[in-house]
């Protein structure tokens, strides 16, 4: 905006200072007096606009002379500093829980289950999931073991009845603890020198180590698996894969897994006690089948312990009433199942 000179006197002698004193006359004391009296006033108005009333400020309250302020509130999660000129600061609450009972709300809810109330868990709830949904778990099963799951909102017997997910890393299936499974091909048996026979079954270009077990004589093979560190020591179940070569009717078959542990230092010298049947029934030639999974076979005579090397006997039980084929069974392995309670041997 342009300032106005127009009533401001200039003095008519051009002379400022008065020789005869070195100092300013006093007229023109009197008009830079006036001039920077005037300057001074207009200073705050030069080059500046007003500022627009329908601009969107953040303020600290009600502004009536604006009409389209925001005025800044304060949350439990989050609080406004407008102490320091020209700036609006926003403060964070932290984000935490971490005592029992403890419970965080908003787009996720986050709580710990109250002291005494059972097993220490960690819920994670999406506030849309709405009641006995799908919520996830940090579960603590025992000092520093957390696991992972998904709750469905209802209690079995006062336990948690989690529904639980594959954990993975970068898209790869993490090793966890449960049912286990071992392989061994009848090629990897030792037999007595009677009774059971190896060979191999030629079938076209298939070539399958077997063992043939006699319809009338009760025979055995061997193998023996020292069980890993991450064992429940608990009870085992197994299947076998077998064939039959032609023959006309009755085509059951029963086998059985026998057990037997040893800890180091143990003598060699414990007979067979252990042991579990499992009966399938075939039916056309050289074909592969699998037998049921048997029922547990649990150590109770010697007990296993950890590290211990099992020694197992499969038989065909040609005695039994429901083994009724009466050609060989040919065997081409065991399958053993084993369940950890540990993702791994460490």
């Amino acid at each position: 905006m342009a300032i106005d000179f127009s009533t401001l006197r200039k003095p008519v002698s051009p002379q400022v200072v008065d020789p005869s004193t070195g100092r300013m006359r006093e007229e023109w004391q009197l008009y830079f007096d006036q001039l920077t009296t005037r300057l001074n006033g207009a200073v705050g108005e030069l080059g500046v606009d007003a500022a627009p009333a329908a601009a969107q400020y953040l303020v600290g309250a009600t502004d009536a002379t604006l009409t389209a302020e925001r005025v800044v509130t304060n949350t439990a999660t989050a609080t406004w500093d407008l102490a320091t000129p020209g700036q609006a600061k926003v403060n964070v609450v932290d984000l935490y829980v971490n005592a029992a009972g403890d419970t965080m709300t908003g787009l996720l809810e986050i709580s710990i289950n109250a002291a005494g109330s059972g097993t220490e868990y960690l819920r994670l709830k999406p506030s849309d999931w709405g009641t006995n949904k799908s919520y996830l778990f940090f579960k603590s099963s025992g000092a520093d073991v957390w696991q992972i799951g998904a709750w469905d909102g209802t209690d079995s017997n006062g336990t948690l009845a989690f529904i639980w997910g594959a954990l993975t890393n970068n898209g790869n299936r993490i090793l966890e603890a449960g049912k286990q499974s071992i392989w061994v091909p009848a090629g990897a048996l030792a037999l007595s020198g009677s009774g059971a026979a190896a060979s191999n079954l030629t079938v076209g270009d298939i070539i399958v180590p077997i063992i043939s077990f006699d319809p009338t004589t009760f025979e055995s093979a061997f193998f023996s698996v020292r069980m890993p560190k991450s064992w429940n020591v608990s009870s085992v179940t197994f299947q076998v894969v077998w064939s039959h070569a032609a023959t006309v009717t009755n085509f059951g078959t029963v086998w059985q897994l026998a057990v037997l542990p040893f800890s180091d230092g143990d003598l060699l010298t414990t007979s067979y006690a252990d042991a579990v049947n499992s009966t399938d029934t075939g039916g056309t030639t050289n074909t592969q089948y699998i037998s049921p999974e048997s029922a547990a076979i649990s150590f109770t005579s010697p007990t296993a312990s950890s590290g211990d090397v099992i020694y197992f006997r499969i038989s065909r039980f040609a005695t039994d009433g429901s083994d009724t084929m009466t050609i060989d069974a040919r065997l081409h392995g065991v399958m053993v199942f084993y369940t950890t309670d540990a993702p791994n041997d460490a």
